[in-house]
């Protein structure tokens, strides 16, 4: 019934994953409660993650970048690339999290693992970082002295990618 459940629900692997969690919590609980003896939840399967769209940057994108840092934004774009947060943790990083004498950043969601990671600043971003706690916002990357919503960020993405030639997500 459980294996049922996933390979029906009509949803991609993120979704069958996120049963296949939930039959696995769900069947812990019912083990230490005594209601089953075995548990099943270990034999479950989900379809594949499909294989990413995404393309890295190319050398000559990055280089482009560079050229067009001092554009709105830009700057951000290049952070990204040199740090690997992911949206959300770049977004949320306050002063607090930026280390400049130890040269690092701290933050992160989502996996036990991805929080409070430190993560070096890299020498080329370096300035990048600096001139941004220099506007002394709320966050690293503020909009109109306030927190920038994902949303709001995307949309300066994509104007960025349009504006450079360039398809990134």
């Amino acid at each position: 019934h459980m294996q049922d459940c996933i390979d029906n629900c009509g949803y991609g692997a993120s979704t069958q994953s996120a049963i296949k969690s939930f039959w696995t919590h769900l069947d812990k609980f019912a083990l230490e409660m005594d209601i089953i003896t075995r548990q099943y939840s270990g034999l479950l399967t989900t379809a594949a993650a499909p294989p990413t769209s995404r393309t890295p940057f190319t050398p000559e994108e990055v280089s482009r970048l560079w050229e067009h840092q001092a554009e709105p934004w830009v700057d951000s774009v290049l952070i990204f690339l040199y740090s690997g947060w992911r949206i959300s943790e770049l977004l949320a990083l306050t002063p607090a999290d930026i280390d400049l004498e130890a040269g690092t950043m701290k933050g992160g969601t989502k996996t036990d693992a991805g929080k409070n990671r430190v993560v070096p600043i890299h020498s080329k971003i370096r300035p990048l970082v600096e001139a941004r706690l220099a506007d002394a916002g709320p966050r690293l990357l503020c909009y109109q002295g306030k927190r920038v919503p994902v949303s709001t960020y995307r949309l300066f993405w994509r104007d960025i990618m349009k504006r450079l030639g360039m398809k990134h997500v």
